[in-house]
């Protein structure tokens, strides 16, 4: 981190106790911030050149998506020439790894939950999403 990096990390992370997630596959970091009491309170995402504009990404997608699913919300945004960090609100509840890790045989629970958030992810009108992850190939609309 550069001197100006660090500063703006500085004064996202506050008086929360942060510490490093690792969970999930992005590349980016990811710290887990705390209050003092031990309650998870937040996430800050943070990533350089092409890592940055993945987080630049995932905010604006999270900021479409806010009124339409459950998703976390967003606390703040810093975006430098070749940097960005993302602070999004913690969400109530476990990962479906957690909650398989604490109990296995709670598979088709965990299943059937992630299929019910599937479908309301399904059920949103293509026609809305401003976004395009084709593969390339053409569009069936």
């Amino acid at each position: 981190m550069t001197a100006d990096s660090s500063g703006i990390f500085e004064q996202l992370i506050g008086s929360w106790i942060a510490t490093p997630s690792p969970v999930g596959e992005s590349g980016c970091g990811v710290l887990r911030l705390d209050d003092r009491e031990g309650q998870t309170v937040a996430y800050l995402k943070h990533g350089k050149g092409a890592l940055g504009d993945m987080v630049s990404d995932e905010m604006i997608r999270l900021r479409w998506l806010h009124s339409r699913l459950p998703v976390p919300e967003i606390i703040r945004f810093v975006a430098t020439q070749n940097e960005c960090w993302l602070m999004t609100k913690a969400l109530a509840g476990k990962s479906a790894r957690a909650l398989l890790d604490e109990n296995p045989d709670d598979l088709g629970i965990v299943i059937n939950a992630l299929a019910d958030f599937l479908r309301l992810v399904h059920a949103l009108p293509a026609v809305e999403c401003p976004f395009d992850a084709r593969l390339g190939g053409p569009r069936a609309d």
